[in-house]
């Protein structure tokens, strides 16, 4: 079963969005935060990581590129970035896919599968 970490500091996305990955057989945590993922992460292992970008203590992408850093020996997470306004300035190599709110449960789980954004 593939293991996805929800983050974003909106608790009605969060949960919604947690209950629509269980629901099609994914593994499901979440964290509200950077901080709350970044502390996850360093004991948890997941395959993809959907992350909101605007958040009050940091960025999808900063967190993206923090863990790519040898102290979380994070390889091969599939990096899903959630915005609503994507800025022509974030580097597309920061994350695998992106998906623009509001989304459909299609738009997500093509996302997370690798498949057309």
């Amino acid at each position: 079963m593939t293991k996805v970490l929800v983050v974003d500091d909106e608790q009605e996305i969060r949960k919604l969005s947690e209950e629509i990955l269980r629901s099609v057989g994914y593994d499901v945590s979440s964290c509200d935060s950077v901080k709350s993922a970044l502390e996850y992460l360093k004991q948890n292992k997941v395959e993809v990581i959907v992350s909101d970008f605007n958040m009050p203590d940091g960025t999808g992408t900063e967190l993206f590129d923090t863990i790519d850093n040898p102290e979380y020996q994070r390889d091969g997470i599939r990096k899903v970035l959630v915005t609503a306004n994507l800025k022509e300035d974030i580097p597309k190599e920061n994350y695998h896919a992106f998906v623009k709110k509001p989304y459909t449960i299609e738009d997500l789980l093509n996302a997370i599968r690798g498949g057309a954004n």
